[in-house]
């Protein structure tokens, strides 16, 4: 479940609310349709480790990348990709599978424009830049999961079983050719 292997890179397939119009634990608000996903089409926007701030470089953070992002009801709902190549990456994939909701969201953006330019607690517009895996959002109705998609073994596995299938149809597809010549040759003889 949400395993894939492509570009000789395996990850799995996350998916789940990053952003919702609630305040937050700093008291802001983001207003959802202003948020500019315009990096998302250019595979810019990467999915990190508690914002990179347990890590001495905030690229050591970065275990993903955001595929696809759309504002859906008053939320942003994304979908990304996590690599397994990241040291933390088993962690992630064996916590979201027991899904107990440990693990939340949080959004990265840059470029923010507030309510009244400087003190309001609405952020307005923004650019989405980057979306945390995070044990303490600031935003407590996020929520990420592991997103179903067959894998490569799945995918073999049903071109086996299709391929076998085929096979047997065309076997019996064979044996009844053959029972009606036998038939229409004793027909003929009697």
């Amino acid at each position: 479940m949400g395993h894939m292997t492509n570009d000789k890179k395996s990850y799995f397939i996350i998916e789940g609310i990053a952003s919702t119009d609630a305040e937050d634990s700093f008291g802001e608000v983001i207003n959802q349709k202003g948020i500019d996903l315009s990096l998302v089409q250019d595979n810019l926007v990467k999915i990190n480790l508690e914002h990179g701030d347990e890590f001495p470089l905030p690229e050591m953070a970065v275990v993903g990348l955001i595929t696809d992002a759309k504002i859906k009801k008053e939320s942003l709902w994304i979908k990304g990709k996590i690599y397994f190549a990241h040291q933390y990456a088993n962690t992630i994939y064996t916590q979201l599978r027991k899904n107990t909701g440990e693990i939340q969201l949080s959004v990265e953006m840059a470029d923010c424009e507030y309510g009244d330019g400087k003190f309001s607690n609405i952020i307005l517009r923004g650019q989405l830049t980057a979306v945390a895996l995070t044990n303490n959002p600031a935003n407590d109705e996020t929520h990420v999961k592991l997103s179903k998609s067959v894998d490569d073994r799945g995918l073999n596995t049903l071109f086996s079983e299709l391929k076998s299938l085929r096979n047997s149809l065309d076997s019996l597809q064979l044996r009844r050719q053959r029972k009606k010549r036998i038939i229409v040759k004793v027909l003929k003889v009697a």
